[in-house]
């Protein structure tokens, strides 16, 4: 009976909520979007549009799909990349790991540059003289045929031997200033964080790795506060950097801050004011996987070709009983994953060495695009690689060309010269700022003297890169060196060897060197 203004009975309400229901309904609604929105991020990361790759917009990763860059005044958060975001970020250097990790074409490359790069000699000097005098004076008081070197020059070396040992730099089965190279093309940035040394490390400093992903903004802050992207810096000054904040790897909402004097930091591909590094391989991978994909597409077909001996063409049979022959020589069945028919199944056969293929008569082959145009797409491997090679200058070399030896673009003024000297000015700069803070924790530990950092400064030498003609190198440096215009301390460290570790190359070289002429 229906309900009527007089009547008693009354329209049952919505059941009754357990009061902590409502939040956990909420928090799931929440988590679902941030899945939604990790899951189309990916997708747009991994697979991009085509008109992106097409070249009809600006292209990139990113959300928003913008067909042009911001500025910086539209973007005040410091990014990399405007149309970044944090999340984003981080998967751009997953990805980037992963195209290092599985991609033999980007591995390559990525230990080519860094070989390339090498190792970074750092020795200590006075400061207000030069690299070549300083870390050595003139006077041999000890009269050991050797120039004596200046106490807190002595100290500050010895220090800084003993902690390559004890933090693997530049030595040991896991090479740490190696992977700092590494980290830098691959991920963007490389990051140091020192702790106080105790009995242990004999006052010397511990070092760690940080992991980028682990430096984020901290709970509560946004990209546009002073502690976007977690790298806190004065409201004034963007290039003035205080602290980062490190989150938890097991709770990303909770971390601590970490003193801009307790680690040493560096960024590739971007600017100063920018926060965030960016990975070499950002504006590469799509072209490194496609060559990837042309060669393993190529590599199958050919593969598959390889084993068929010849064909047969029956005269008299119908096409019914040449199928009723293949469908005989099947080796199994299996799901035709296709989209919307999942019952849908797929003959397989498999072809032997030496396999010979049987038809009717009147059937016409045509040779697969593999079989007639391996050259055509051996050049637009060729083509891609060297385009790809060109972020690095890399020569023609690395794409399989053989027009030029590899040696004959290893000279002064080549775009590969260049380029590496450049980055090779950027680690020693990295270099540097590791060694000024192993100094200072050293004072705070009472290892070294205070003030050893404002008296000494260090010095970084790289290797030469040029190595086509080295006798040229030496009798140029002979040729300096008589004229008073060379160091011979200075040409030693820039060919490989480091002078402090043996006395034998001094007097191998005083006795082998002239005594340069003085002019009178």
């Amino acid at each position: 009976m229906p309900a009527t203004p007089h009547s008693r009975l009354r329209t049952l309400g919505p059941p009754h909520e357990p009061d902590g229901l409502g939040p956990l309904r909420r928090e799931l609604a929440a988590q679902t979007r941030r899945v939604e929105e990790t899951l189309l991020n990916l997708d747009n990361l991994i697979a991009p549009a085509d008109w992106l790759d097409a070249g009809d917009g600006f292209p990139g990763f990113g959300t928003w799909r913008w067909n042009r860059p911001g500025t910086r005044t539209q973007d005040p958060t410091r990014a990399p990349i405007t149309y970044l975001n944090e999340e984003e970020w981080r998967q751009h250097v997953a990805l980037a790991r992963d195209l290092c990790q599985r991609n033999h074409l980007a591995l390559g490359f990525r230990d080519h540059v860094a070989n390339f790069i090498g190792p970074v000699s750092v020795s200590f000097v006075l400061r207000g003289q030069s690299p070549g005098a300083s870390a050595s004076g003139p006077i041999d008081a000890d009269g050991d045929g050797e120039p004596d070197v200046d106490p807190i020059v002595k100290e500050a070396t010895q220090v800084w031997d003993e902690w390559r040992e004890l933090a693997e730099w530049g030595e040991g089965e896991h090479d740490r200033e190696a992977e700092c190279r590494t980290r830098l093309i691959v991920e963007g940035e490389c990051t140091l964080r020192f702790f106080t040394g105790d009995a242990r490390s004999n006052g010397l400093p511990h070092v760690r790795h940080v992991e980028p992903e682990l430096i984020r903004t901290p709970p509560g802050a946004s990209t546009t506060d002073p502690w976007g992207w977690g790298i806190k810096c004065t409201d004034d000054d963007d290039e003035c950097e205080q602290a980062l904040w490190l989150c938890r790897p097991d709770n990303p909402d909770d971390g601590r801050e970490v003193r801009a004097s307790e680690y040493v930091r560096a960024k590739a591909n971007v600017d100063r004011t920018v926060k965030r590094g960016l990975s070499d391989f950002f504006a590469v991978a799509e072209h490194l996987r496609k060559v990837l994909g042309l060669l393993d597409n190529m590599g199958h077909v050919a593969r598959l070709q390889s084993a068929i001996a010849w064909w047969e063409q029956y005269p008299t049979a119908t096409e019914a009983q040449v199928r009723a022959m293949i469908q005989a020589g099947t080796d199994y069945s299996r799901p035709k994953a296709a989209p919307g028919s999942p019952a849908r199944t797929t003959d397989v056969q498999n072809y032997e060495p030496g396999s010979i293929i049987r038809t009717e008569a009147g059937r016409q082959v045509q040779p697969g695009p593999v079989a007639t145009g391996v050259a055509g797409y051996a050049q637009v491997e060729a083509l891609l690689l060297r385009a790809v090679g060109f972020r690095w200058g890399c020569p023609s070399y690395f794409s399989g060309d053989a027009d030029a030896t590899f040696a004959s673009v290893l000279v002064t003024g080549s775009p590969f010269v260049r380029i590496t000297e450049a980055r090779q000015d950027k680690v020693k700069g990295f270099a540097r700022a590791v060694a000024r803070r192993v100094l200072e924790f050293c004072e705070r530990t009472g290892r070294l003297p205070r003030g050893t950092t404002q008296r000494v400064r260090p010095i970084a030498t790289a290797r030469p890169i040029i190595i086509a003609d080295e006798e040229k190198q030496a009798r140029t440096f002979l040729a300096l060196y008589q004229q008073n215009c060379a160091d011979p301390i200075e040409f030693i460290r820039a060919t490989g060897p480091r002078p402090q570790s043996s006395r034998r190359q001094h007097r191998r070289l005083a006795q082998e060197v002239p005594a340069p002429k003085h002019r009178g």
